[in-house]
């Protein structure tokens, strides 16, 4: 019972343990390197392009910022309707004040009147005007107060507006500088690329002239370039030491190819893999051992 259990467990670890350590791969594995992309260089028609469309964006900008401008002197216009409106209000407002100020001094007149009467007659007539003037000044502050809040109304109603077209104006502002800025760095990388296309000069490359030391017409020559050789003297020229051998068309090249920052390119294969491989084949070995030595154990028992 002991060597059947013990075979079952054998068998058991020699199959799982594969299994195991094969679904653990990916987190073994290692990360690719996110791929270059490399942005072509824009050619000088492409940039003159660039130069057109910026210009035109900055030409619109700036005619909507003007129109938007004009459009906020124009709501300080009577002929706006907030600003009409405004307008007739504080008027409405102003006859309120008035009218409020001519019904104050009848009451005081009334009263005057009613302080210097002497019959009775004359003192209930001048009760009664009293009255009314103080009715009439009653009425006219009631008018006052509520042309003073559709005054209030108005200005505020016309106030807000005006707050609004000038954060439209602000923003047009932005965009206008945004534009700006780029159509000058348009323009800049322009005259860069028509000042490298006119030298001839491409990034890393020397300017020269044909025919002198260092242009693209004449190779160097040094002072021991030239050497004499055999009895006859015949003068040759001889290869500098640092110049390299030219290589035949279509021959293998020695150099390396590394990713970035010098370290071997990654082929996709993971580093863990050959540990994996060989635990496997441990476990495998140590499950055959155990069922070979089970047999044997069993065949001496059975002897």
């Amino acid at each position: 019972m002991k060597l059947r259990r013990a075979l079952v467990t054998a068998i058991a670890a020699t199959v799982t343990t594969p299994v195991v350590l094969l679904s653990a791969t990916p987190a073994f594995a290692q990360e690719k390197p996110a791929a270059w992309t490399q942005k072509a260089t824009p050619t000088v028609e492409e940039l003159k392009q660039a130069v057109d469309l910026a210009q035109k964006e900055y030409d619109a900008a700036v005619i909507a910022e003007k129109d938007a401008e004009d459009v906020f002197d124009s709501m300080n216009e009577d002929t706006f309707p907030l600003a009409a409106a405004r307008r007739q209000a504080w008027e409405a407002a102003k006859a309120a004040a008035t009218a409020k100020a001519e019904a104050d001094a009848a009451v005081v007149e009334a009263q005057s009147k009613l302080d210097n009467a002497t019959t009775d007659e004359d003192k209930a007539a001048a009760q009664q005007a009293l009255d009314e003037a103080r009715k009439a000044a009653e009425t006219a502050a009631a008018a006052k107060t509520a042309a003073d809040a559709k005054a209030r109304e108005a200005s505020n109603a016309h106030d807000d507006a005006l707050v609004a077209q000038a954060r439209v104006i602000y923003g047009l502002q932005q965009t206008r500088d945004a534009a700006k800025q780029k159509l000058e760095d348009a323009k800049k990388a322009l005259v860069e690329a028509e000042k490298a296309l006119a030298g001839g000069e491409g990034p890393g490359q020397e300017s020269g002239k044909p025919g002198e030391a260092g242009g693209p017409g004449k190779p160097d020559e040094t002072a021991g370039s030239k050497g004499q050789t055999g009895a006859a003297g015949t003068k040759g020229k001889t290869s500098t030491p640092d110049s390299p051998a030219p290589s035949a068309q279509g021959g293998s090249s020695e150099t390396a190819v590394t990713g970035s920052g010098g370290a071997l390119a990654t082929t996709g294969s993971s580093s863990a893999m050959p540990a994996i491989a060989l635990a496997g084949g441990v476990a495998l070995a140590l499950g055959a051992g155990a069922v070979v030595v089970t047999r044997r154990r069993k065949a001496t028992a059975d002897a």
